[in-house]
């Protein structure tokens, strides 16, 4: 079938023509629009001036961020095949599945960024028992920072009972990742090297806890990194205590202030598998599974920080200045794009971006 489509003016793309063709049009460069069926009717760009047919991006929906694609010569974007998911329309492995690098609308994917002085957020209630429950929590993040603490639970009283998910750069290792039961029985995690992932890079981090083996699991990159166990912590009392779960800081007293970004906070109720993590790190949630509270991170202004696991755990940000803390972007999961948002009314800018629920529902706040 030979298919011409002649334009005169103005912007088109998903073009899907009764034979299964399907044109994406975000090459982003090149003259070539390549089809994504699998069927192989790519097609030529004739007439065009690359530098300016190529200049648009668009903010509608963006196939790369939801299923994936590969860098070609010359900046081209090569989409996925959408009959063989593994690999591009090319015939080559895909390269990039659930990442983000070009097309993206970077002001609607904000990350969190804590200066290492006093910004911190506060949940407002506990997303989960973790006495003697198992639980998993954890985060994107972004550092070159030497000390920090992404997420902290440690008790107010006499006993300091806690979960550490934090670094300490000049131990060579993530010994203050910890679970402990503020009575000398303690998992800290100083087998795994810390440096690798105190790169300027994003990285992915989760802590997974069964209660029942008394087993800690460290997952860096969607990878398990390390497992350890401590009979004397089966079905521990972890947070009895009167105290606050906390990101970007120490809970008991604001300490181990975290330098750097970070996004995509999630608590769950239960103890994840290694598939469930390596889905969270591919694609941002697991599938059939709610979390206790999820936090994009996505907001771009002002000083909350919304849950939209449905509980509404929405958590209150502390000692921030707005325009530092809401500017820098992140390119590892964009939730605005996938689930969408409202935009709210904010006392200096209009830009406030309230997420979605995980259903695509807007948040009522």
């Amino acid at each position: 079938m030979n298919n011409r489509i002649n334009l005169t003016s103005g912007i088109i793309y998903d073009i899907k023509l009764s034979d299964g063709t399907h044109y994406k049009c975000d090459e982003g460069a090149g003259t070539t629009c390549y089809d994504s069926s699998g069927n192989g009717r790519h097609g030529t760009l004739v007439n065009i001036t690359e530098s300016s047919f190529h200049t648009t991006d668009n903010t509608i929906f963006s196939y790369q961020n939801n299923y994936g694609y590969s860098e070609g010569t010359g900046g081209v974007l090569v989409p996925r095949n959408e009959a063989n998911p593994t690999q591009d329309v090319l015939g080559n492995t895909l390269q990039y599945s659930g990442r983000v690098k070009y097309n993206a609308d970077l002001v609607q994917s904000a990350c969190a960024t804590f200066d290492g002085a006093n910004d911190y957020a506060d949940l407002p209630a506990p997303p989960f028992d973790a006495n003697g429950t198992s639980w998993t929590v954890g985060c994107w993040f972004n550092t070159t920072d030497d000390l920090w603490r992404f997420i902290d639970w440690r008790g107010t009283g006499s006993i300091k009972r806690g979960v550490q998910l934090s670094g300490y750069v000049p131990s060579g290792n993530f010994n203050n990742t910890r679970i402990d039961d503020g009575v000398a029985n303690f998992i800290k995690f100083d087998d795994v090297p810390i440096d690798p992932y105190v790169d300027g890079n994003w990285h992915h981090i989760a802590l997974s806890w069964d209660s029942a083996t008394g087993t800690a699991y460290l997952y860096l990159d969607g990878i398990l990194a390390s497992s350890k166990s401590n009979s004397n912590l089966v079905n521990a009392d972890l947070t009895s205590q009167p105290g606050v779960w906390r990101l970007g800081a120490a809970s008991n007293d604001g300490s181990q202030q975290l330098q750097g970004s970070a996004c995509g906070f999630f608590f769950y109720d239960r103890l994840l598998s290694a598939s469930e993590i390596a889905e969270l790190y591919n694609t941002g949630f697991v599938s059939g599974v709610t979390p206790a509270a999820y936090y994009p991170c996505s907001e771009g202004i002002g000083s909350t920080l919304y849950d939209v696991s449905g509980n509404n755990l929405h958590a209150t940000l502390y000692n921030i200045s707005e325009s530092s803390f809401w500017g820098g972007t992140q390119d590892v999961f964009h939730y605005n794009i996938d689930k969408g948002f409202s935009l709210y009314q904010h006392t200096t800018n209009n830009d406030l971006r309230v997420p979605y629920d995980l259903n695509g529902q807007p948040l009522s706040i």
